[in-house]
């Protein structure tokens, strides 16, 4: 019973690491890159639901885009992105920042 309590107050005390604020970029359109060594790439209809539409990383792995916006929830800096692979194949979504490659949070900027 004590060594139980014991642990269970030692977990407790234990802090969550910090999130990594990220500053806004400042001109949009950007061009951005997802990572390479990401297996799949998740994209959202809106930032703040939870309909993950999960497109495989063959199709969107270090693939190129543009982020047109930006939006905050929960402490994570999401991007609204539009990829495309030529005339008919477009995907437009909400992507976290750590599924992104490069210097601003994740993002390669360049306006």
């Amino acid at each position: 019973m004590l060594s139980t309590l014991l642990a269970t107050t030692l977990l407790a005390a234990v802090p969550e690491p910090p999130k990594i604020a990220c500053a806004p970029l400042v001109n949009y359109p950007a061009r951005v890159t997802t990572y390479y060594n990401r297996s799949r790439v998740f994209l959202r209809s809106t930032p703040d639901r939870k309909d993950w539409r999960n497109i495989q990383g063959s199709i969107l792995n270090g693939r190129s885009g543009m982020v047109l916006q930006e939006q905050e929830v929960d402490q994570e800096l999401w991007y609204l992105v539009e990829f495309s692979r030529g005339a008919n194949d477009q995907f437009r979504g909400w992507i976290r920042s750590d599924y992104l490659a490069g210097q601003h949070c994740g993002v390669i900027a360049t306006p």
